[in-house]
């Protein structure tokens, strides 16, 4: 009994000590990495450029001009290219639900992947989490407006019960500290994992009054979700259910894709994993505050 008390009391100490370390100089460091960010986006565009991509690299330097408005480059490169079709820009109400893929109409592919589409939804409506490390937390959300959330903890996904938002499933490290209450929150969250999505390394933090629109219900997390998670000691489980999943679900047995993630409705970009982190990262760099700022204005879908 001794020993269990002592286990779960420096499992919170480890865990608020690496989380706390992680929020602070999560921020700080992506803050300082930004024009080399910006420097890496700028590239990856001017190589899409130049092999002829050129929704690819219009979508790169928009993402630019959001950070840095008066970028000569990027608005010389925007002059060449065009506005994108692919917009990763545009906050979404529907947040990292929908899918940002342009559409395409190809009818023929859309009846042969019909089966495999429907099973996909299906995947999509439930997320599952399984952790063996340290640490105590207890988390529980009716949509992320109303919220109850407190602890740290750190440890391994376990593979085959790890199903997340764009269809990762994969296995990794990380680490998770924080409180919140109803649509108040502040957390930090960093972890390495490989998984079906390909290798990923992440770190963000949440502080403030949460909103659909904010970057991490873009790219990390779903606003929307109803569900809860529980860490004790050296396990932890979680699971979400994602309503808004389970209406796309519905309506693609009727060929209705509002999220646009349906095979043959939609075409695959040509971004690499290292475009797309490059790209999160630097739209990472800006508070939640200046995001908003940079954003107003544009439109927001319903």
């Amino acid at each position: 009994m001794q020993l269990t008390k002592n286990i779960v009391r420096n499992g919170i100490r480890a865990s608020l000590i690496v989380g706390a370390f992680a929020f602070i100089t999560g921020c700080a460091s992506t803050a300082q990495r930004r024009p080399y960010l910006v420097r890496e986006n700028l590239d990856n565009a001017a190589r899409h450029l130049q092999n002829g991509d050129k929704d690819e690299a219009a979508a790169l330097y928009q993402v630019v001009l959001v950070v840095e408005p008066t970028n000569a480059e990027a608005r010389s490169g925007l002059d060449k290219t065009g506005s994108s079709e692919i917009d990763l820009l545009t906050p979404n109400m529907l947040g990292v639900n929908k899918s940002r893929r342009p559409r395409t109409s190809s009818i023929a592919l859309r009846i042969v992947a019909y089966p495999l589409n429907r099973v996909l939804d299906v995947f999509d409506c439930v997320g599952f989490r399984l952790n063996l490390g340290f640490g105590v937390l207890g988390e529980l959300h009716l949509t992320r407006a109303v919220q109850a959330m407190a602890g740290g903890c750190g440890g391994l996904d376990v593979p085959l019960a790890c199903w997340r938002e764009s269809r990762d499933w994969f296995t990794g490290f990380g680490t998770d500290v924080g409180m919140g209450l109803g649509p108040f929150s502040a957390e930090a969250e960093s972890s390495t994992s490989i998984g079906t999505d390909g290798a990923k390394a992440r770190t963000f933090s949440v502080a403030g009054v949460a909103h659909p629109t904010d970057h991490v219900y873009q790219y990390y997390r779903d606003y929307w979700a109803v569900g809860g998670r529980v860490f004790a000691a050296i396990v932890g489980v979680g699971v979400e259910i994602h309503p808004i999943e389970v209406v796309d679900a519905l309506a693609g047995f009727f060929f209705v894709d509002f999220l646009n993630d349906d095979i043959g409705h939609t075409r695959g970009t040509k971004f690499n994993r290292a475009d797309l982190d490059a790209t999160e990262d630097l739209l990472n760099s800006l508070p939640a505050s200046e995001m908003r700022a940079h954003m107003r204005g544009r439109t927001t879908e319903p």
